[in-house]
């Protein structure tokens, strides 16, 4: 049971529309445990009116560069800049501008030194900067995991592949031991981690609710097949849906009898975003605040999936 009397205090940077504390917050109640969010750093005037809307007693802070002083919390949320990182960008990592600011988050961590850390980024920062970042925290004493987790394990009719990471303080309440190698999922390398974390791990944990024990099952099935795998057993197969559509990368466990989206002349499901509306004000800060947005169920799921709630649970 967690020492934890008093809300746990949570921190956003980068907090974008809030899905990021949407998603936390949901698993920490789920868990029994109290929060609040307590400041949000986010320098988009748009998102910053959502943030307001949503979480009205939080402090806000615009420039994440300029942040000195600031109230220490117990968990922190960053989602930080993708662009440098991205396929889609120029791939810079974080030597570029913007992904960059990953520093800046670094020299927020080392004052406040909050006791666990939530980070989130595109898949591709498993080459192009992930590295960088775990060695970062690690001479700063965060022990780090990390997992990749799709939009689609969530639920939802697209991949949207983010890397999520937890990291605690190496001397917090977990005690010391000897490390061991276990199979890292992404490339087959050894990855080694400590023993007493090994056994906590979800993939010999059972003590989770059913349905969520579903979810973790079918995510860490999709994760642990590697390319060659893939390709072997996909061989002799027609790169196709079971519908007889082109390959889209919907999984068929979403693949239903019924096309996404559906069809001309075809009567809209209840659950399609309408096809035409009339332009609405803010319509193009709308669509890229939520095309940055983080996916408050894949939060939900990293929470638990990591360990975070695990830790609290257990936090002397």
């Amino acid at each position: 049971m967690s020492a934890y009397y008093e809300p746990i205090k949570i921190g956003s940077a980068f907090a974008g529309i809030g899905g990021f504390e949407l998603g936390v917050e949901s698993a920490l109640s789920d868990a029994g445990v109290s929060c609040e969010i307590s400041w949000q750093i986010e320098i988009n005037p748009f998102c910053l009116q959502i943030l307001e809307k949503h979480y009205p007693g939080a402090q806000r802070y615009t420039d994440i560069t300029r942040v000195t002083n600031i109230e220490p919390v117990d968990l922190l949320l960053a989602g930080f800049p993708c662009q440098d990182i991205s396929i889609a960008g120029k791939q810079e990592g974080l030597n570029g501008q913007r992904s960059g600011l990953f520093f800046d988050l670094l020299r927020l961590v080392r004052r406040i030194k909050p006791r666990w850390l939530l980070l989130e980024n595109v898949a591709a920062i498993l080459h192009n900067g992930g590295g960088e970042v775990l060695r970062e925290l690690a001479s700063i004493g965060y022990d780090a995991r990390w997992q990749i987790i799709q939009a689609s394990d969530a639920g939802a009719p697209h991949k949207r592949a983010r890397w999520f990471a937890m990291a605690n303080t190496s001397n917090n309440r977990q005690k010391k031991s000897e490390p061991v190698a276990i199979k890292n999922n992404r490339n087959g390398k050894p990855l080694f981690i400590r023993r007493q974390e090994a056994e906590k791990l979800p993939y010999t944990n059972s003590q989770r609710k059913p349905q969520l024990q579903r979810s973790l099952s079918n995510l860490r099935r999709r994760i642990s097949d590697s390319n060659s795998k893939r390709n072997e057993r996909n061989k002799f197969k027609t790169p196709q849906s079971r519908v007889g559509r082109a390959a889209h990368g919907i999984p068929s466990r979403l693949d239903k009898p019924w096309r996404f989206p559906r069809g001309r002349g075809v009567e809209q499901a209840p659950w399609e975003a309408p096809r035409v509306r009339s332009r609405e004000k803010n319509d193009a800060k709308r669509i890229k605040a939520l095309g940055n947005s983080i996916v408050p169920q894949c939060a939900y799921l990293a929470a638990f999936n990591l360990g975070l709630i695990q830790s609290i649970l257990e936090a002397e």
